[in-house]
């Protein structure tokens, strides 16, 4: 097959992008990529065995307008004559567009050459958009860019016009059904990562436990509450426990004040942002991976890689009752759920983790969870043999 993938950011890098473009590519498929160029980068490149493509951009000292130029914005001409240009001169026999912004082109390129197209919905941008709403300070150029109740209306045009739709969690395509999409449409296809690698972790007691947060520093992402059940966790166990959380965000200058006014500063350790190649190794080192994902209508639809990571590591989880981190977690028996918000009980399920016993259990749960289920294996299948229906059928009309 031939693929033509368009994503509204700059690639390298992007974790998704990546697996799901080298997933076609090693199952002997010839892979093009459009993707933004706010950074001025060369115009075509090759990267793991697939092409980029990326939309015209200046250079020199008209680049500081790059970020405006190429906005992905689905009338973009910049956009839509790169998504064009491309399909004509490679000639796809699909398009696999991820996420919302850019879908609406693809999609009337796709017409207009008569290309299936394949929606990978990584996020469910109306409620992200929401969760922004409910979480973060108003803007006013939210009316505009990041308003949910227009993201619904892209969102509904989207997906009654793609062939197929790829979603992470099960509870995003019921939601999508609810939405009237029929559920042949539908596959899951979730952010799990690879079986490659050693799936071993020596369990042993330790003089201080380890909880481990990795990724954006956002407000919804919970750290709030971290940082709050450090403090009750410290009256208890002082010394015996430090919380390391990697990343950057909105949210860090906040989350660094709140640990120096609770006087948590000696166990709560911010190490900034962290190479997603280096991850492997520092987790080695952790002893409970932390997910506490405010609950709102965005975590309840979509799940954090950090999860699979954690299981894939061997580590406990501890995760906020987010519905699909919950139902994942209490399947797999891979961790602890507790009460979304709540700095009591999440320190007393810190509290808890202090148990050898219990984190040797729950890590070798999640770990063959992820053996049996949750790795990049299954799900490249799924997605490679779902392209390869709509692919057959299109080809039959």
């Amino acid at each position: 097959m031939k693929i033509l993938a368009v994503w509204d950011g700059d690639y390298p890098w992007d974790v998704r992008v990546e697996k799901v473009c080298k997933a076609f590519v090693d199952h002997g498929d010839e892979v093009v990529l459009v993707s933004r160029n706010s950074k001025g980068r060369p115009r075509q490149e090759s990267i793991d065995g697939f092409d980029i493509r990326r939309v015209f951009a200046f250079r020199g000292s008209l680049s500081r307008w790059n970020s405006a130029v190429t906005f992905p914005f689905f009338l973009s001409p910049v956009w839509l004559w790169e998504i064009y240009k491309t399909a004509r001169q490679f000639k796809p026999d699909l398009i696999v567009i991820r996420d919302l912004p850019m879908a609406l082109g693809a999609i009337l390129v796709a017409k207009l050459l008569r290309i299936p197209t394949a929606f990978d919905m990584a996020e469910c941008y109306p409620e992200m958009l929401r969760c922004i709403w409910k979480f973060e300070d108003f803007r006013i150029v939210n009316l505009v860019v990041r308003n949910p109740y227009l993201a619904d209306v892209v969102e509904g045009i989207t997906i009654s016009n793609v062939d197929l739709i790829w979603v992470m969690v099960e509870e995003s395509g019921l939601r999508l059904i609810r939405k009237g999409v029929p559920e042949s449409k539908i596959r899951v296809v979730s952010n799990t990562p690879p079986l490659d690698g050693q799936l071993s972790r020596d369990f042993i007691d330790v003089p201080k436990l380890t909880f481990f947060y990795v990724g954006l520093l956002n407000p919804s992402r919970g750290l709030r509450t971290v940082v709050e059940a450090a403090h009750k966790l410290k009256k208890k166990c002082q010394n015996r426990f430090e919380v390391i959380i990697a990343g950057d965000g909105k949210d860090m200058s906040y989350l660094k004040a709140l640990a120096h006014n609770l006087d948590v500063e000696d166990c709560v350790r911010f190490i900034g942002w962290v190479d997603h190649k280096s991850l492997g190794h520092l987790m080695s080192g952790t002893d409970v991976g932390i997910v506490p994902h405010y609950v709102c209508s965005h975590w309840d639809n979509t799940i954090p890689n950090k999860l699979f990571d954690y299981m894939r590591a061997g580590i406990p989880v501890l995760t906020s009752d987010a519905k699909p981190a919950e139902r994942i977690v209490n399947e797999s028996e891979s961790g602890l759920v507790y009460v979304n918000d709540s700095a009591d009980d999440l320190a007393k399920k810190m509290e808890l983790m202090f148990d050898l016993s219990l984190r040797e259990r729950l890590g070798k749960n999640g770990r063959n969870a992820v053996r049996q289920r949750y790795h990049w294996n299954f799900d490249s299948k799924v997605l490679l043999g779902s392209a390869a229906e709509v692919v057959d059928v299109g080809r039959s009309a």
